[in-house]
């Protein structure tokens, strides 16, 4: 079959990677290879424009690596943890560390505790999407906690949603990770010269198999004769497909396909997105030893600071390399202004957390800034999935917003697309036998 693909994400790499084995396969993109996890050059090699690493269990993503003989490219490596609270920094990597948070009083640091302990051995998330995480939080384990830990940083992911966020989906971020941990420590991986390697190898596979990309951006989809599937670019170009899988965000989706139900997009509006700004500094001198440092804070603007050369060599980039990210509202005004404005503004925020921080010490800044950085994972989200197939036929959606509970990521995200193709070839077999 012809089948096109749109979008040149991971989803739409892994799709077209795993159909071009069998099928003759198009990809249309308007952006760089890996979408949200594409790169950019520094010095001799890349670096994501966004921070990026995975876990030892994430096993589609390491299963893929090794298939595509990068394996030997992977890394792990121990990392430190950390959270920013009332003008004080507190690691927060190990069991020790847990008991000696001072924020929280001994009996909630133990409560802490054993909320990890269970939520990594919980295997049904299903009930806690009934029921947001500050009520789960505050019944089961204290307010003091959810007040503390996960409020802040729940407002700086999901800002004004963040009091009504499935508790599922806190399920999904601490699951995985608990059960990535050996003997209480954990490692994280990379793949050494940025995950570009991994969507460059894919694009190679793709070429062998005979498939195309074309960059251009996707004005319309529609079906025509025989339900076949016409993508229209927006130089007004017409391709022709079996089928056609579309894996942008939902608002990109909505506004590109024109012929679909009220019903149907009424349903997909109700799905909201978070956006997210992002500086990448390129610094003379490290900032702390810190990997990630969670802000719990409110006078803070920022989400987070991820110092990327206390995981991976500074000797890689010959330069000490921080993100300063910031999730918000496409609305805010912070997403409206210049690269040079929020460059000011983010370094007057990182001196709050070290005050021995100058703007003298960056060399060169990258900056990248997403609309549809996360769908809001609102309570009962999953009744608010849209499945695989459209009522359009021919034309299947595999998306971002349909990896939930699972934390969004690329072991996720090669994991959706493997789920996707058994629920479509199983429907498609059901209806060949009737």
């Amino acid at each position: 079959m012809k089948i096109g693909i749109v979008g040149g994400g991971v989803i739409g790499l892994v799709c077209g990677y795993l159909l071009s084995k069998n099928h003759q396969v198009t990809i249309i993109k308007k952006e760089e290879l890996g979408g949200l996890t594409s790169s950019f050059k520094i010095n001799n090699t890349y670096l994501e424009k966004y921070y990026h690493h995975f876990f030892t269990n994430d096993q589609n993503l390491t299963s893929l690596l090794k298939e595509l003989e990068l394996g030997e490219r992977i890394v792990f490596e121990k990392t430190k943890m950390a959270f920013f609270h009332n003008n004080k920094i507190h690691h927060f990597s190990t069991v020790k560390d847990l008991l000696k948070f001072q924020p929280l009083k001994l009996i909630e640091r133990l409560k802490l505790g054993l909320m990890m302990f269970y939520l990594g051995k919980k295997r049904n998330w299903k009930a806690m999407d009934n029921i947001n995480i500050k009520k789960w939080v505050s019944k089961n384990f204290g307010q003091r906690i959810y007040k503390l830990i996960w409020q802040p940083l729940l407002r700086g992911k999901f800002g004004n949603n963040q009091e009504n966020i499935s508790a599922a989906w806190l399920w999904g971020r601490i699951h995985p990770r608990y059960n990535s941990r050996k003997m209480g420590k954990e490692k994280l991986g990379y793949i050494m010269g940025s995950f570009r390697e991994l969507f460059l190898k894919i694009e190679r596979e793709i070429k062998s198999n005979k498939g195309n990309f074309i960059k251009k951006e996707v004005k319309n989809i529609s079906s025509v004769k025989d339900k076949k599937i016409q993508i229209t670019t927006t130089d007004n170009s017409g391709y022709i497909f079996d089928k056609v899988i579309f894996t942008p965000a939902l608002p990109i989706f909505i506004k590109t396909i024109r012929d679909l139900p009220t019903n149907y997009i009424n349903k997909l509006q109700q799905i909201k997105y978070q956006s997210i700004i992002c500086l990448c500094l390129r610094l003379k001198k490290k900032v702390s030893d810190i990997y990630w440092l969670n802000i719990s804070d409110s006078k803070t603007k920022i989400s987070g600071l991820i110092e990327h050369t206390n995981f991976i060599d500074e000797k890689t980039y010959n330069a000490n390399i921080l993100y300063v990210f910031r999730y918000l509202d496409a609305r805010d005004k912070d997403y409206q202004s210049s690269s040079t404005e929020l460059f000011k503004s983010y370094c007057q925020e990182i001196k709050k957390i070290f005050p021995e921080f100058d703007e003298s010490w960056v060399e060169s800044f990258h900056f990248a800034k997403d609309q549809y950085a996360t769908p809001i994972f609102n309570v009962g989200y999953s009744k608010q999935i849209p499945s695989f197939a459209t009522p359009m036929d021919n034309l299947y959606l595999i998306t971002m917003a349909q990896i939930y509970p699972d934390d969004r990521n690329i072991n996720n995200s090669i994991g959706l697309v493997r789920k996707a193709f058994k629920i479509i070839q199983h429907s498609q077999e059901k209806a060949t036998h009737r």
